[in-house]
């Protein structure tokens, strides 16, 4: 009745732990939806993005990341439902 990392509460981890654990909690349980949204995405260090990252290549998911970008040139700009600015550099818009 109690989900662990590491032998302690998932609870107990950190945020960046919740999220990849989430992550790969969701990919297991819809395999078949292929989209995962996370909100908190700025809690995410280098590392972490790397975790997401490999688990949405290796099994083929898209993962849109909520963060805060105060420069305006990272990411993909969304306004009523349609993009109003890709600012993805051409080898990540695969990824």
């Amino acid at each position: 009745d109690e989900v662990l990392l590491n032998g302690i509460p998932l609870e107990q981890a950190s945020t960046a732990e919740q999220l990849r654990v989430g992550c790969a909690i969701a990919m297991a349980m819809n395999p078949e939806l292929r989209y995962i949204a996370i909100r908190d995405g700025s809690l995410l260090d280098s590392k972490s993005m790397d975790v997401i990252r490999d688990l949405a290549k290796s099994n083929d998911f898209t993962v849109f990341i909520e963060t805060v970008d105060e420069t305006g040139t990272v990411g993909i700009a969304l306004s009523e439902g349609e993009v109003v600015a890709d600012n993805q550099k051409p080898d990540e818009q695969t990824a």
